[in-house]
């Protein structure tokens, strides 16, 4: 599964994705027109739930049966104020070592609008360069009508796919949920399932807590940390081994994701096991930033769980009216569409 692959080889999204700042030589893949950087003094004022200062960056060191790859890292860019709501803009970035892109070169680039105050995300845009595959996709999530629009394009091949369709009660975007999780009060006490999109799909991320240990990394001392197991499921069953593994996020503090073991299918067909990733770097906060974020009231966290019934990577539920109306009034229905993309775009 893409997402998985996504989170993977981004070190901890949790089998399922995570990022870095795009460097300053690459335009950034979201800057929408009118939008207000925020600063440190109006969050203060006004407290977010949002875990994670501006300026905050995790690097993980990923490996492949003890043979290094590359990097991956996430990091808080910017605060912003885009028509009357405030979001966190993340980047990331994964990439093989030099020595390792010869065999595979991998060079993904994401970025992502993730509200501060209710931690979901409103787009995000990734690009992907996997030896001579380019693929560029954009996800955006309608919350008013709880609908999820995602553009591809494989621009490699010249093809494209656009695809629209109801994403049930919630649905976190794989970057997001780094995040999220970080907020959740009772991770760790009991087996949560969150819904995820991933690959034209609602699919559900099954976290079974494993207790606690002492943990060390590059970039930490030994700190308590919850060892979790994640089950990726579709329409409520098992996705055979996918996301098979273990995941750890330390305990205290600001529960940051410290490593990343197991078992992942890039597709159908092709598994890849023996990845490890662990945090080499972290940054708490860019210079000025320190002790934002993660103030105001979290989210309802059971709002957030429980992926529906499903079918086919559909979601089933009761749709309520006003959301049902307000469909009806702007034309939205789910639909696939394939089309044409200029070669070499």
């Amino acid at each position: 599964m893409r997402g998985l692959r996504r989170l993977a080889v981004c070190g901890v999204a949790l089998v399922i994705g995570v990022a870095s700042a795009a460097g300053a030589d690459e335009s950034r893949l979201i800057d929408p027109p009118g939008a207000r950087e925020l600063t440190p003094a109006e969050l203060r004022a006004r407290p977010a739930p949002f875990p994670a200062p501006v300026g905050e960056r995790l690097r993980y060191a990923v490996s492949y049966w003890g043979l290094p790859l590359g990097t991956a890292e996430i990091e808080v860019l910017r605060y912003l104020e885009l028509e009357g709501r405030r979001f966190a803009h993340i980047g990331a970035r994964a990439e093989t070592y030099p020595a390792f892109a010869w065999i595979y070169r991998v060079r993904d680039r994401a970025e992502a609008l993730i509200d501060l105050d209710r931690v979901r995300t409103r787009i995000s845009r990734t690009r992907m360069e996997h030896r001579r595959r380019r693929i560029y996709e954009e996800i955006a999530f309608d919350w008013e009508t709880h609908f999820v629009k995602v553009l591809r394009e494989r621009r490699h091949s010249g093809s494209g796919r656009e695809v629209a369709f109801d994403f049930g009660p919630f649905a976190h975007d794989p970057l997001d949920l780094v995040y999220s999780l970080r907020r959740d009060p009772e991770l760790g006490a009991g087996t949560v399932e969150l819904p995820v999109y991933a690959s034209r799909k609602i699919q559900g991320l099954r976290l079974v807590p494993a207790g606690r240990e002492l943990v060390r990394t590059r970039a930490t001392q030994r700190i308590p940390a919850l060892r979790l197991h994640p089950e990726v499921r579709i329409d409520g069953q098992p996705r055979d081994d996918r996301g098979r593994g273990v995941l750890w996020i330390a305990a205290e503090g600001q529960r940051i994701p410290l490593r990343l073991a197991g078992w992942f299918r890039g597709s159908d067909d092709f598994r890849i096991g023996g990845v490890r990733a662990e945090l080499v770097e972290y940054v708490p906060a860019a210079p000025g930033w320190e002790a934002v974020g993660g103030a105001g009231p979290a989210p309802s966290a059971a709002a957030r769980r429980g992926a529906p019934s499903a079918v086919e990577g559909r979601p089933v539920w009761d749709v309520p009216e006003e959301i049902a109306r307000l469909r009806h009034s702007r034309g939205i229905v789910e639909r696939d569409e394939r089309f044409r993309v200029a070669a070499g775009r």
